[in-house]
């Protein structure tokens, strides 16, 4: 199942895994004693992220597992524990595992892991169709591409599968129009479901960011970065991407692009990642 596989790994493309201090547990302690905050700050936890500080990326992680002061959400929680994964070495794939075992998005990693169609257990397929109808489709969505049909097809899986609820179809549409290298159709769906998912954010603005990026171009990278930013979503190599862009934005504009505040939290961002 190579394709999907490497769609699969687009949504935790920027983690570190197999390192030996993995975040703790959901029971962790720590975590429940953020999760049962009545009220919690998040825009102060915000500020903290945006400072590259491990307890604020795994505060907001509970934030979105439980829905506190937050639209539930369990891939931007896995997102913010893939940032603090980041910073401290941590496996995120430990997190995955504390999910419950019949959690659609666990036993859609447990399928993309059998990496060929074939050997992907009915019982595996069964336990998904039963703990979510509309995860389900996503599955037929990997088999429609895995069998070289029409992607067209696979998209209207997934847009069902979304209608139905399932925020993982969101993310997976973003992924297949990166697959088949619709560029416009990638950056559409990116908008689309950025400002529910925040760190598409910084898909967007490598969309937009390479070697011979003009000027419209990095006004764009800089642009969706920032956007990012604004929800903590940046690790340090994010940060120096933006750095980069705003530097080849003020060569081109003879203007400050990024002031000193901003720059000095971005290299400090950068340097302690």
């Amino acid at each position: 199942m190579n394709k999907t596989v490497v769609l699969l790994c687009g949504l935790l493309a920027f983690t570190t895994a197999g390192a030996a201090n993995p975040v703790p547990a959901t029971g962790d302690s720590r975590r429940e004693a953020v999760s049962t905050a009545s009220k919690p700050d998040i825009q102060a936890l915000v500020r903290q992220a945006r400072n590259g500080h491990v307890e604020a990326y795994e505060a907001l992680a509970a934030c979105y597992r439980d829905g506190n002061g937050v639209p539930q959400s369990c891939y931007n929680m896995l997102m913010m524990y893939s940032l603090a994964c980041h910073k401290t070495g941590g496996d995120l794939w430990e997190i995955l595992q504390t999910l419950d075992e019949n959690h659609p998005f666990r036993l859609l990693i447990e399928i993309c892991k059998c990496r060929k169609i074939e050997r992907v257990p009915p019982e595996l397929v069964e336990r998904l169709r039963q703990a979510s109808t509309a995860d389900a489709r996503i599955f037929d969505a990997i088999c429609t591409i895995e069998r070289g049909k029409d992607p067209q097809a696979a998209l209207r899986l997934l847009k069902q599968a979304e209608a139905e609820g399932s925020e993982m179809a969101c993310i997976f549409q973003t992924l297949v129009w990166d697959h088949i290298n619709d560029t416009k159709g990638y950056r559409r769906a990116l908008r689309r479901y950025a400002n529910r998912f925040p760190s598409l954010y910084v898909q967007l603005g490598e969309s937009y960011l390479s070697d011979t990026a003009d000027k419209k171009e990095l006004l764009q990278a800089v642009r969706y970065y920032r956007r990012a930013d604004l929800y903590g979503m940046l690790t340090g190599a994010d940060a120096r991407k933006l750095l980069s862009a705003c530097t080849r934005l003020e060569a081109i504009t003879n203007k400050t692009v990024c002031h000193e505040a901003e720059r000095k939290r971005l290299e400090n961002l950068s340097s302690n990642d």
